[in-house]
């Protein structure tokens, strides 16, 4: 009997860690996090901004030329306004076809960082009638005629190959009195000169623009917001830290693809290898699987513009501004660039802080337009492989015991083949190239 007993008990206390077992499971809730944290269950957001076509292409150049003179705005900032009250206008009439002849006389040229397609206009402006099918050519700049007689301005768009043209007409008096008067008395505009060694001129500015060097302070973008974005599976992503030899760089991954932290935690480069069939994009394409993939984090924490486009190999890069002027950073700190492989992607390279408050300004030495021009002219080699020159911003992260910081050096740079270069003038008035 008892024997009997004793099973009983045994089958009693059995049945009831059986049903504390069962309860556990059902209600245990893992205390792990995936690498990106909480934020795996709402909306990525990293500090910046959505964006679309309209807003992250505009114009490096607006010249007006007069009397065989060349004027730019004398301050970027003003050339953007001019453009964003261009972009509010309606354009009439276009009509597309080939080229036959030279291109007409014009007063005003819009020049654009890289070519675009035509395709792209109506993301950027209104047309009155609604055109069925845009060409499919490429262009890099507007050109502007003043029509007196009805106070209206006339568009030329011309292929890149030089064998087809586009014409629109804008019908605003207010906007042509406006670039009217601004031609005529030259308020708010500076020289520009105009370098013809390559197949197109180049224009910048003869003298030297009241730029400061600015001071400011950063806020850090976490990792692992991103990792939540860029990995399918962030949970199964695992941290590491890289040997000796790249001491303190951090490594995100899932076994296949990979995001790496550089050493000072301020630039990442996301990877993954995929193996599919390449196909080339259009640059519309790329462009709309780019701009998604960005405000997927509203990963646009500063201003930032349409720089490059190479079709070639799905690449798209956006430069970062300030106060209208281009940043540039060896370490592509003031950079973001993506490579795509199909609707995939396969590549992104972009900083990891925000910039913030201004700490301070202070008036720097920058040589003229015309040293930088008679520098050049040193060299007649490098001279033809020149496709740009500008004033820019130079980006220096600093690390500081208190907090980091940025400072803006304003320098010229020169684009030689396609690579934006830092310029400098030693006292021979000879230039140096530097990155």
């Amino acid at each position: 009997m008892k024997l009997e007993t004793a099973k009983s008990f045994a089958l009693i206390i059995l049945v009831g860690v059986s049903l504390l077992l069962t309860f556990g499971l059902w209600t245990y809730q893992p205390n792990q996090t995936p690498v990106g944290g909480p934020d795996l269950l709402k909306e990525i957001d990293i500090g910046g901004m959505k964006e679309t076509k309209k807003s992250l292409i505009e114009p490096m150049n607006v010249i007006f030329h007069t009397n065989g003179a060349h004027f730019g705005y004398d301050d970027p900032e003003k050339r953007q306004g001019f453009y964003n009250e261009l972009q509010s206008t309606v354009l009439y009439d276009f009509r597309a076809g080939e080229k036959k002849g030279d291109i007409q006389p014009y007063d005003i040229e819009m020049i654009y960082p890289d070519d675009l397609p035509m395709e792209i206009l109506p993301y950027l402006f209104s047309f009155k009638d609604e055109i069925e099918e845009f060409p499919t050519w490429s262009f890099d700049r507007m050109y502007f005629t003043f029509i007196e007689e009805s106070s209206s301005l006339k568009i030329q768009f011309i292929s890149i190959d030089n064998r087809h043209k586009a014409t629109a007409v804008i019908n605003d008096s207010q906007i042509y009195s406006k670039l009217w008067k601004t031609i005529d008395s030259q308020k708010n505009l500076t020289e520009y000169l105009a370098f013809k060694e390559g197949q197109r001129n180049i224009f910048f500015p003869s003298g030297s623009p009241d730029m400061k060097k600015w001071s400011l302070s950063v806020s850090s973008i976490p990792a692992t917001k991103l990792v939540n974005d860029l990995f399918l599976d962030p949970s199964r992503v695992s941290r590491s830290i890289a040997s000796s030899i790249t001491e303190g760089e951090v490594y995100f991954t899932d076994g296949l693809r990979e995001l790496s932290v550089d050493h000072n935690g301020n630039r990442m480069e996301f990877f993954n290898p995929i193996t599919s069939e390449y196909q080339q994009k259009t640059p519309l394409e790329l462009l709309d699987s780019s701009i998604e993939k960005i405000n997927g984090h509203k990963g646009w924490t500063e201003e930032f513009n349409l720089m490059d486009i190479e079709t070639s190999i799905n690449k798209i890069t956006y430069q970062m501004f300030y106060k209208g002027y281009p940043v540039f950073n060896k370490y592509n700190m003031a950079s973001i660039s993506q490579e795509f492989r199909n609707q995939d992607l396969y590549r992104y390279q972009r900083s990891l802080f925000k910039l913030n408050n201004s700490l301070g300004k202070e008036s720097v030495y920058i040589p003229s337009g015309k040293e930088v021009m008679n520098a050049l002219e040193e060299d007649s080699q490098s001279m033809q492989n020149i496709m740009g020159i500008k004033l820019g911003y130079e980006l220096k992260y600093q690390e500081n015991d208190l907090s980091d910081y940025v400072t803006l050096e304003p320098t010229w740079y020169v684009n030689y083949n396609g690579s934006w270069e830092q310029i400098s003038i030693n006292g021979n008035n000879k230039a140096e190239g530097g990155s």
